[in-house]
């Protein structure tokens, strides 16, 4: 598997992938972090996820850095 930056190009088909997420956060909300998830692609970017309570989005920021197509199921 090839990780593909993010910042110099975007996937061509809708869908899920593969997707590593930088966070940064303040300490009492988990702190600054990079993670693996799978996230959808759609016609307007990345969807990523939504927090509650709603004030939270303000204090986390969350961006995809790399992403890659989802595996084959063994």
């Amino acid at each position: 598997m090839v990780w593909i930056n993010a910042d110099t190009r975007s996937p061509e088909e809708l869908g899920r992938y593969l997707v590593c997420v930088s966070r940064i956060a303040p300490e009492d909300l988990g702190g600054s972090t990079r993670r693996i998830m799978i996230l959808r692609w759609t016609e307007t970017g990345w969807r990523l996820p939504v927090h509650f309570p709603e004030w939270i989005n303000d204090e986390i920021q969350e961006s995809v850095t790399h992403w890659a197509p989802l595996p084959d199921l063994p």
